[in-house]
């Protein structure tokens, strides 16, 4: 080639650890035996689980467009306003969307990863060039504000030894950094298996409303974590009656079991409604030079839902069945490793229904990838939704081999 390509410079770099599993090195198969990397839920079969509510939702979608009731054509570049207000209200509960809806600007994403872009983009145009998440930190956080051009600095958070939430660490480090500064709080998300507790916030709010920092909440899994989309959305709706500015990242990736339709929202609240305005048509330039203009299949599956009471009530028992099954999986894999004689630590006593962090070293991770084709990230978090009665059988098995080797 050429020494004047201008290309020439580009140079290899790490696969992406979030997707780690795919795709394996030196191996003709593409996919492991049992991938715990990352949230999917697989049924009893094997299957990935498919909601009946996105079923139906998806079949009727299909009969009007077969009747020219739907076309294809492309959509305003926001996204909708109908799928806007929808949101906002699913996130913010109805007495807050009726008191604040005109302050909050909202645009249609790509999955929380997208509103998660958009918004790393606009703080670095709009505000200070540092922001501070969560130790341990989600690789995904820091590559992306990364390429923002943002300065990431960590905060304590979690203390994983001792399985316990950093609060007083916490308080103090928010408390001695710049006034207005950009603070990511996770909720229930993979590395951190554990959250910030209502009482928790109380404290934390008065810090950051006295210092006007700027939250960004990453909240990917509303009804997953209890089985009750209110109830999980209470620490939201907390932070928005304690008048803190704030960014929400939603996402219906995984909790109406979309995974790789890649849907979601960002949603700015802001002081008053011209700034939001303000807001959103920035947010509306944004779209247009990243991606043109967001997908229009799974947001009319959003709406369809969400405007039905039927399937919305569907949608709600769905998620309460899959917090049930997911507490059932928990158990039979805490006995399991009890009756092999497993060593058992304290993240087995108290990992939510999500994920939980196995006490394995590097050199066994590599051990279970190799020996038994199962794929876990080097953060040591396995997703409990893949662990169908079969998959614990085996999970538990190799797990007993490797410790015991």
């Amino acid at each position: 080639a050429s020494s004047d390509y201008p290309l020439r410079d580009v140079y290899k770099r790490q696969s992406y650890s979030f997707f780690e599993a795919l795709p394996k090195e030196n191996s003709i198969s593409q996919v492991y035996k049992l991938d715990l990397s990352k949230y999917l839920f697989k049924n009893e079969d094997g299957n990935t689980h498919v909601f009946r509510t996105i079923i139906e939702a998806t079949n009727n979608l299909l009969i009007d467009t077969m009747n020219n009731k739907l076309d294809k054509e492309y959509p305003i570049t926001e996204g909708n306003i109908e799928f806007a207000e929808l949101t906002k209200k699913l996130v913010f509960g109805e007495e807050l969307y009726n008191k604040l809806s005109n302050r909050i600007s909202t645009t249609q994403t790509i999955g929380r990863t997208g509103g998660l872009r958009l918004i790393s983009e606009f703080l670095s145009k709009y505000h200070s060039c540092t922001v501070h998440i969560p130790n341990p930190l989600n690789k995904q956080y820091f590559d992306i504000f990364s390429y923002s051009k943002f300065t990431v600095k960590t905060y304590p958070f979690y203390d994983y030894i001792n399985q316990n939430i950093l609060k007083n660490d916490m308080m103090n480090y928010l408390n001695e950094i710049p006034d207005k500064s950009v603070i990511l709080l996770n909720y229930f998300d993979n590395p951190i298996d554990f959250t910030l507790s209502i009482d928790d916030l109380l404290d934390l709010s008065e810090i950051i409303n006295k210092k006007s920092h700027f939250v960004i909440f990453d909240f990917a899994y509303q009804g997953l974590i209890s089985g009750d989309l209110d109830k999980d959305a209470a620490i939201v709706r907390h932070l928005a009656n304690s008048k803190i500015s704030m960014a929400v990242l939603q996402s219906f990736s995984k909790n109406m079991t979309l995974y790789g339709e890649k849907i979601g929202s960002l949603l700015i609240l802001s002081e008053n409604e011209k700034i939001a305005k303000n807001i959103e048509q920035n947010l509306i330039i944004q779209v247009r030079t990243n991606y043109g203009m967001p997908p229009i299949f799974s947001k009319r599956l959003i709406i369809y839902i969400l405007s039905n009471q039927q399937l919305f009530d569907l949608w709600k028992k769905e998620l309460k069945d899959l917090h049930q099954i997911s507490n059932e999986r928990k158990m039979k894999f805490k006995i399991e490793m009890l009756r092999l004689k497993n060593k058992i630590d304290k993240s087995l006593n108290n990992f939510n229904q999500l994920f939980f962090q196995l006490s394995l070293n590097e050199d066994q991770i590599k051990m279970i990838k190799e020996d038994y084709d199962i794929n876990i990230l080097k953060d040591r978090m396995i997703n409990i939704g893949e662990l169908n009665s079969k998959a614990i059988e085996y999970c538990t098995i190799a797990l007993n081999k490797i410790l015991y080797k």
